[in-house]
This record gives C-alpha cells, structure tokens and sequence, in this order.
C-alpha cells in the first residue's frame, strides 16, 4: 500500500518561463499540480521539503499538498 505524505505549497500567480524562474529565483521550486478535469494549478514548493520527503519515501506515495494560502477546490 502507498504511503501518504504531506508535502506545503504556496499557490503562485504568474505562468511561464519568466515567472518559473522568478521563483526559482526565491529559492523556491516551481510546479504544476493537474488532474481530476480541473485547470492546472501552479504552486511553488520550498527545496527543503523535497529533500526531506526524497529521503522518506519509499518507490511510491500519494502526496497531499497543503496549501499555505487560501484553498482552491
């Protein structure tokens, strides 16, 4: 059975090349979360947390994004 892993976000605004490497910029990671037939939402991950969760996890694992700003349904 997969684990299940908490993983925080922050929604970001901007789309694209430019605004991805703003964030990357921040030092922070860019990401787009898609599925379940709903718009792609773009969020920015802190490296840190990545990290942490690669050392955790085992070959699979459900993430479920807590978001740091208002939550999108």
């Amino acid at each position: 059975m997969s684990q299940v892993v908490t993983l925080r976000a922050s929604l970001r605004e901007r789309a694209g090349k430019g605004a991805a490497r703003a964030v990357r910029r921040a030092g922070q990671v860019p990401a787009v979360v898609y599925g379940d037939k709903k718009a792609p939402v773009m969020i920015a991950i802190d490296p840190s947390a990545i990290f942490d969760l690669s050392l955790q996890l085992s070959f699979s694992a459900v993430l479920s994004l807590v978001l740091l700003t208002p939550t999108i349904r």
